[in-house]
């Protein structure tokens, strides 16, 4: 299941991890569900390509960009191999893997996304410390 601490602050990304932990959720809960599994591939393969192709536009990024794109072909790969009814085993190891890689390797680019910065610029969640005081002053700065 996905949770608050996973969040990688770029909406659209941290939206498709919510929607990769349910598909895994449903193969789960659907072993032998070849239509759930094949979602789960698709929305894999579509969320990889989508993330690839921003993390891409970070300048001087080549060798984490590289690394991290082997990452997603090899999971992919296992994915592809795999066949219903789904091995519990498996399936646990499909959302381990999906955990640690937002956490050892999306994170690394948490911040360094080229984005639009809005006009006029303003508070967002995004900017958070996480220490309230700090957090409350820098509120502040933003009204």
């Amino acid at each position: 299941v996905w949770q608050p601490y996973l969040e990688v602050y770029y909406k659209r990304l941290d939206d498709e991890h919510v929607v990769l932990f349910d598909a895994i959720r449903d193969s789960v809960e659907n072993p032998e569900d070849q239509a759930k599994y094949d979602y789960l591939y698709k929305v894999m393969v579509d969320h990889f390509e989508y993330e690839q192709s921003e993390f891409l536009k970070i300048p001087n990024f080549d060798e984490y960009s590289q690394d991290h794109i082997n990452k997603h072909t090899n999971f992919l790969a296992k994915l592809k191999a795999a066949s219903v009814p789904l091995d519990c085993d498996f399936i646990n190891y499909v959302e381990d893997w999906l955990v640690q890689h937002i956490m050892n390797t999306d994170f690394a680019y948490r911040g360094k996304m080229i984005h639009e910065v809005p006009e006029p610029y303003i508070w967002e969640p995004s900017f958070m410390t996480f220490y309230k005081q700090i957090d409350d002053e820098h509120v502040k700065l933003f009204d």
